[in-house]
């Protein structure tokens, strides 16, 4: 006996099952049997019947067909798998299976974090709502601000909805911007719950009134049949301004600068730096401190301020109430002083009384009485408000910034004048009978090398800081000054120079003798960085020529100082010119050339 069986698959939509219930499987069925022996009293020819090949065989030999036709829809109402079974005569009716995925957030961490809440926890369903087992997978995307979706952790765990997510069981932890995958087997009509614990780790940095969406991806599959399904939630972030600044107040008030302080304010998220500005001018910032130091202002004047406060959230608080303060009068007392150090108590010496270029200022024990190279006069102001400050033992040299350089830490020395303006200083009264000495080319102030208080102590220029003592002196008052001291002779002026052609063999200097004054009785020295050079100038011929011949081969080659300096009567010395020379050297031979510099 042979049995043929034919097998058809269709795929069909759910409303065309009524036309699967209809099809129907073809078997033909080929059989050979013999038929019972004839009685023996009669013979005769037997015929075999032959049945039709369109007719199908019952017996005892059993038939299945198995008809199987699966919907794969995107509707809701999931994916469905068909089967057609018929072993016996009539067909049974067809079954249908399906699979459905559901996706829902049960009491959904939707949230807005701000300073004061930066935690909220959720969970998650999914659910199988067909009728046969399927596997699931899980997947997250973030869309909206990056600086959420990084800064936010998750914690994900298994649990149930009866059990509820107070406590932790195994959390895997991941950020929005990098969920974990979540996976697993839902049987027909079952679900998995997941807690989700929702952190915003900190707050600074993080911009207010921004917002991101996290929306779960859940894909049901069983064989090569799937069903989609979706949820989302979306947390946003918010944060209130800083409180302004209180309790303006100023303290170590110069006639150049004052220090401005405040009261720290107050914020969710925290402070993280101020701004401060003059009336409606921004001038500067700090990054927590509650005090700023202003500087570069006039004398005399006065200054309003606001702070406002900054917080990690890119929020600004009002502004703080007005505070306004006047600088201080500028200018030199008047007369010969013994300069004291603050912090050690020595004067300012010049080292040895020396009377050359490069002689050092030292701190040392002031003398009593006081000697001449403690004995210092502030000659000017000039047009500009700058003093120059001259030793009574000798004006051939003053307070000068070595090389003229801007730098901290370069050396204060006495150098013979030449109207630079690193031998130029403001006078600056920082309170009570206290004083800083600024140079004009750095703006920086006299300090005592290391601010030690150890007698020999060299000076240099630093950062001004009015509250540092090593950079604050009094003034000891040991004397009128010198009558020839507020002369106009005394005030140094730029010699005229004049050059000759080119190569400038020569270079000239003249000056103004002063009247009222007998020129036979006028004499001077010139003197080339810090060297005396012979001349005949007198008050008929007030003016100096520079050439190869007369100034000594000693003298480096470049730009140096000239300085002349009128001989008095008692055989001391007047500052009454000075500039500059630049002398060169000719080709390769041993001449020099001689330019105004």
């Amino acid at each position: 006996m042979s049995i043929a069986v034919m097998f058809r698959r269709a795929l069909v939509e759910p409303e065309s099952l009524a036309h699967i219930r209809r099809m129907r499987t073809t078997v033909s069925v080929h059989e050979t049997a013999e038929m019972p022996a004839p009685a023996p009293a009669r013979t005769a020819r037997v015929r075999r019947a032959r049945r039709p090949k369109s007719r199908v065989a019952l017996g005892a030999s059993a038939v299945l067909v198995v008809l199987l036709a699966l919907l794969t829809t995107g509707s809701a109402d999931g994916t469905y798998a068909l089967w057609y079974d018929r072993a016996t005569q009539p067909p049974i009716v067809m079954q249908a299976a399906s699979i459905k995925a559901v996706s829902a957030l049960d009491t959904p961490p939707t949230v807005t974090f701000s300073a004061g809440l930066t935690e909220k926890t959720g969970g998650l369903t999914i659910t199988n709502a067909g009728t046969i087992d399927a596997a699931y997978t899980t997947t997250t995307t973030a869309t909206g601000s990056t600086q959420l979706t990084q800064g936010i952790t998750v914690d994900v765990w298994k649990s149930t909805i009866t059990q509820g997510c107070s406590t932790p069981i195994s959390p895997v932890r991941g950020t929005w911007a990098a969920f974990p995958v979540l996976t697993g087997t839902l049987a027909a009509g079952a679900s998995q719950f997941y807690c989700l614990k929702t952190t915003l780790t900190t707050a600074v940095g993080i911009t207010s009134d921004t917002s991101m969406t996290a929306t779960f991806n859940t894909v049901l599959q069983r064989s090569n049949w799937t069903s989609p399904a979706s949820s989302s939630v979306t947390q946003s972030f918010v944060d209130a301004s800083p409180k302004a600044p209180t309790s303006l107040s100023f303290s170590g008030t110069t006639s150049t600068s004052t220090t401005l302080n405040w009261s720290g304010a107050t914020d969710d998220v925290g402070v993280t730096g101020y701004d401060i500005y003059r009336d409606t001018t921004l001038i500067g910032s700090t990054t927590g401190a509650t005090s700023f130091i202003i500087t570069g202002l006039a004398a005399s004047t006065a200054y309003s301020y606001t702070v406002v406060a900054k917080d990690g959230a890119a929020h600004v608080s009002p502004a703080s109430p007005k505070a306004t303060v006047t600088t201080l009068a500028v200018g030199a007392p008047s007369g010969w002083f013994q300069i004291v150090n603050s912090t050690s108590q020595l004067c300012i010496d010049a080292t040895g009384a020396g009377t050359v270029n490069f002689t050092a200022l030292i701190q040392y024990a002031c003398s009593n009485p006081a000697a001449a190279n403690q004995q210092w006069s502030f000659s000017g102001p000039n047009a500009d408000g700058y003093y120059t400050v001259v030793p009574k033992h000798s004006n051939a040299i003053i307070w000068d910034v070595e090389a003229a350089s801007s730098n901290n830490a370069t050396r204060i020395i006495l150098y013979a004048p030449n109207l630079g303006t690193n031998q130029q200083w403001s006078v600056i009264a920082v309170g009570g009978d206290k004083y800083q000495f600024v140079a004009r080319n750095s703006g920086k102030c006299m300090s005592v090398i290391g601010g030690v208080a150890t007698s020999g102590a060299g000076f240099e220029q630093v950062t001004c800081n009015p509250n540092d003592p090593a950079q604050t002196f009094t003034l000891k008052n040991v004397g009128a000054t010198n009558a020839r001291m507020s002369t106009p002779e005394h005030v140094v002026t730029q010699l005229t120079c004049e050059s000759s052609a080119s190569p400038s063999w020569m270079a000239t200097y003249r000056w103004t003798p002063p009247t009222g004054v007998d020129p036979a009785t006028l004499k001077y020295n010139l003197y080339v960085n810090g060297v005396k050079i012979a001349n005949t100038a007198d008050g008929w011929n007030p003016y100096v020529q520079l050439t190869n011949a007369t100034v000594p081969s000693s003298i480096p080659l470049g730009r140096s100082p000239v300085s002349v300096q009128r001989i008095m009567p008692d055989g001391s010395e007047t500052a009454v010119g000075a500039g500059i020379v630049d002398i060169q050297r000719y080709q390769t031979t041993t001449d020099r050339t001689f330019a105004c510099g």
